[in-house]
């Protein structure tokens, strides 16, 4: 278990992340071009959108065609983590919201990356 105010080390992913959250920001969900709200596990577009914007990228992949797959995770205040598994194409600017859930880790520190 982590010590207070120690967070957990994560793999960063710069370029993936700087995209994500420039096009959210840009954006915002208009250009979020596929989700289905039965693989939102019960999350909400507007805490994945937070997840994307105030998380950061733990995962990213070359997907089989264009694209990345990435994960992106957020620690909120409440305690409680949202993981998203995303797929974007950025020279089409397309963002796709493959699943998300919501995950709870007691006694880990939030994750204040923005």
């Amino acid at each position: 278990m982590p010590k207070k105010g120690v967070r957990k080390q994560v793999q960063r992913f710069p370029h993936e992340e700087t995209w994500l959250k420039e096009f959210v920001g840009f954006h915002g969900t208009d250009q979020v071009t596929e989700y289905s709200k039965d693989d939102l596990g019960g999350v909400s577009l507007t805490r994945i959108v937070e997840a994307i914007v105030c998380g950061a990228v733990v995962w990213a992949d070359k997907s089989d065609g264009p694209g990345v797959d990435c994960i992106v995770e957020h620690y909120a205040d409440e305690g409680d983590c949202v993981r998203a598994f995303l797929h974007f194409v950025s020279n089409e600017e397309k963002l796709t919201i493959s699943a998300a859930e919501r995950i709870e880790e007691s006694g880990h520190e939030p994750n204040r990356a923005a």
